[in-house]
């Protein structure tokens, strides 16, 4: 393009574009993107230039950039009336002036690449004017849809601008298209957008009801975004005007009563069954209840409210294709509130199994000791018995008890008993490790707490202001005697502590016999420890309060101090055997 011509578009300078030498020839002129001075005089903004140069060369309103868009494509998006009924009128001009109607219609069909056409632009940026004005002119662009499947009243919708869709239904009632995107209508996204008021939603309804029966690609229809979003007002518009839509099934096989159970909306559930009591037992594709949907959703109002719906209560024990009923389910993922709600139903039946022969109880015993407790609080108090396994097992507990207690020593037969006497062997040799090792950190602390009293090298007696403060208190190997001294003793005291512990568990008895001895095997490994660095820093405390009194003596202290080292050397060897 002249670079004049382009600053002209740009600037608006009609004196340029009288005074250009061929005015007729400026469709030709081009830019890198291949946008005439149309095109940049619309986008800049420039209508004065833009009228002149329409009127100037005609052929430059047909003329498309190399996105596919005319000057009328800008003007639209841009939300350019006034440019837009220009070009319009400029079209209409063309047709008068050749004695044919088709100029005009070229123009509003035209696509871009994407197949969008000036409506759509128009829709999608939300000019009700430009809308209005483009479905007036040619009806049938109301039934184009482009490459998104999206036709220019989903537009509408879908960019969330308040009612301009009516615009197209008025001008084009039975010509117009609701398609959208992957199978959605433009029913679809009014219940997203909460500035869709009722009667909007109703005017769609009203001009095309199959719309409520519709599926998307997911097989969701409106009345399944209702009960998704709880849009109570357009679900019961939609059930006075299509009642069979509530049967309809999304690809999961759920139907809008199991989105509202699971999304935990109490008045579209109501609304559901209250407009068609025969949807209660509707099942989805692993065969699985709205009660079931509300136990997974973890909604307790939900629940509470099936369970005392004459219509659905007896949904309790209705089982999905792996055989778990509700109750399973709330067990399975520790559904505590749930748990409580479905065993105070007069119509439970917790003897119900699944696929896998395993009862609510059976679940619960599966996992953890906490579900395990709340299982069985709800179940015994409900039923006022266990399962026969769990009986069975609950009894021979209980036997196996008084057997201890009478000091029976009959032959056990049972796999529990065996079990039971192993524990107790296993028990009594803990208890003996435990009592040497008490005995040894006893002994540690009785002989450190006696030398933390009676230091090397003694006290001062004199009567100054040093009078009892240890004599040595300034040699390095006092103070190093000091530390180990502590060390040894506190370490003693936390082992004697820690076996202390021990014997209280033995007292209490609250836990299984296999937590206890898994205690006592924690505990002895700790006090293990704390003992064994007790006796270390014994010897280290031995030696270095040796070492403080004899230092003028320095046989005795080399004798000392080998005699020390060797039994470091043992807890050196020790550790590197275990390493291995």
């Amino acid at each position: 393009m002249d670079p004049d011509l382009l600053l002209a578009a740009i600037n608006g300078d009609l004196d340029f574009l009288q005074t250009f030498h061929d005015k007729s020839d400026l469709h030709s002129q081009l830019t890198p993107s291949e946008d005439t001075a149309l095109h940049v005089a619309t986008e800049f903004n420039q209508p004065e230039f833009a009228a002149a140069a329409a009127h100037c060369c005609p052929p430059l309103l047909w003329k498309v950039n190399s996105s596919g868009d005319t000057a009328l494509h800008i003007a639209a998006r841009d939300e350019r009336l006034d440019l837009v009924m220009l070009f319009i009128g400029c079209a209409r001009k063309v047709d008068e002036a050749t004695g044919e109607s088709k100029h005009l219609k070229l123009l509003l069909r035209m696509v871009n690449r994407n197949k969008d056409t000036a409506l759509h632009c128009a829709a999608r940026s939300g000019s009700c004017e430009s809308v209005k004005l483009l479905a007036e002119a040619d009806t049938e662009v109301c039934s184009f849809v482009n490459n998104a499947d999206e036709s220019p009243l989903y537009l509408c919708v879908a960019s969330g601008f308040y009612g301009i869709h009516q615009y197209i239904i008025d001008c084009a009632p039975s010509s117009a298209l609701y398609k959208g995107p992957r199978g959605l209508t433009a029913l679809h996204p009014t219940l997203f957008f909460q500035t869709y008021s009722l009667e909007k939603i109703e005017a769609l309804v009203r001009w095309r009801r199959e719309m409520i029966g519709k599926r998307d690609n997911l097989g969701m229809t409106p009345l399944h975004y209702a009960a998704f979003y709880g849009r109570i007002e357009a679900m019961k518009l939609f059930l006075e005007y299509d009642s069979s839509a509530i049967l309809l099934l999304n690809k999961n096989g759920d139907s809008a009563l199991h989105i509202a159970a699971f999304e935990g909306h109490i008045n579209v559930l109501e609304e559901l069954i209250k407009c068609r009591p025969d949807c209660y037992n509707l099942i989805n594709n692993k065969g699985r209840t709205p009660l079931h949907s509300a136990v997974l959703g973890r909604q307790v109002a939900a629940v509470e409210f099936i369970l005392k719906t004459p219509t659905l209560e007896r949904l309790t024990n209705k089982q999905d294709k792996d055989g778990n009923t509700a109750l399973h389910l709330a067990v399975l993922h520790k559904f505590y509130a749930a748990i409580h709600i479905i065993t105070d139903s007069t119509k439970l039946s917790a003897r119900i199994v699944n696929n896998r022969f395993l009862t609510p109880f059976d679940v619960s015993d599966e996992h953890d000791e906490e579900v395990s407790r709340a299982a069985v609080s709800c179940l015994d108090l409900k039923m006022g018995l266990m399962t026969m396994h769990q009986s069975a097992k609950a009894q021979l507990e209980k036997m196996n008890k008084e057997l201890r207690e009478n000091g029976r020593e009959e032959k056990k037969t049972s796999s529990s008993f065996i079990l039971n006497k192993k524990s107790d062997d296993q028990n009594s040799e803990l208890h003996a490790a435990l009592e040497v090792i008490l005995l040894v950190a006893m002994l540690v602390a009785t002989v450190t707490f006696a030398a933390g009293f009676t230091v090397p090298g003694g006290f001062i007696s004199s009567n100054g202001e040093d009078q009892g403060l240890a004599i040595l208190t300034k040699k390095p190997a006092f103070k190093v005697f000091i530390v180990f001294n502590t060390l040894a003793f506190c370490c003693s005291v936390f082992a004697v502590l820690f076996q202390l512990h021990s014997s209280l568990i033995d007292y209490q008895r609250r836990g299984s016999q296999c937590q206890d001895h898994q205690l006592r095997v924690r505990y002895i490994k700790i006090t293990a420890f704390f003992t064994t660095v007790a006796i270390l820093a014994l010897v280290l405390a031995f030696s270095s309060g040796t070492f403080v009194v004899l230092t003028e003596s320095t046989g005795l202290c080399a004798y000392v101090m080998c005699a020390c080292c060797f039994v470091v050397l043992y807890f050196g060897l020790v550790f590197l055997r275990r390493k291995r």
